[in-house]
């Protein structure tokens, strides 16, 4: 007996809806595949630095990797105090993030390639499409709690140390 499904697959950033025929041993192994190469994906620990900014402690996870920079902290429940991710972009460009598939809010501070904070997209609630753009060229983007740069009296033109 064979049963049709409907799989989302991205093409070009994009979602489409196709077609699946499946028999049932074919669903058993599609359904064991899609969830250990989802367990696979999320479960994978990312390299962690500790990052010194205005003499405050950040340990930060570490994006470099295409599908690491494009999962960022989608999917996340929560964000310990004093972590966040850091973002390192292939080149020096003007950045913008989003929240697609993030669960909870951030902040974001743009970093130029020197080590100085740029910017800081605040308050980015979860869940949405919005694009939240630095004003000037940046080499990383360092996502936080919300609030945690304001609390630790941190602005713009403040170094980061201990980026990779």
């Amino acid at each position: 007996m064979t049963q049709t499904a409907e799989a989302r697959l991205a093409i070009n950033g994009s979602w489409e809806r196709r077609p699946l025929a499946m028999g049932h041993g074919m669903r058993r192994h599609f359904l064991v595949w899609t969830v250990l190469g989802w367990q696979a994906a999320v479960a994978a620990p990312l390299r962690t630095v500790q990052l010194q900014i205005a003499g405050h402690s950040l340990m930060a996870e570490v994006a470099s990797a295409p599908d690491e920079l494009s999962r960022g902290l989608s999917g996340r429940a929560g964000l310990a105090a004093d972590h966040g991710m850091v973002f390192i972009l292939p080149d020096q460009a003007l950045r913008c993030v989003w929240m697609k598939g993030t669960l909870i809010p951030l902040t974001a501070a743009f970093v130029s390639p020197h080590g100085r904070i740029a910017a800081f997209a605040r308050n980015m609630a979860p869940m949405t499409l919005d694009f939240h753009c630095g004003p000037r060229t940046a080499r990383y983007v360092i996502e936080v709690n919300p609030g945690w740069f304001s609390r630790h009296g941190i602005a713009p033109g403040t170094p980061v140390q201990g980026l990779p």
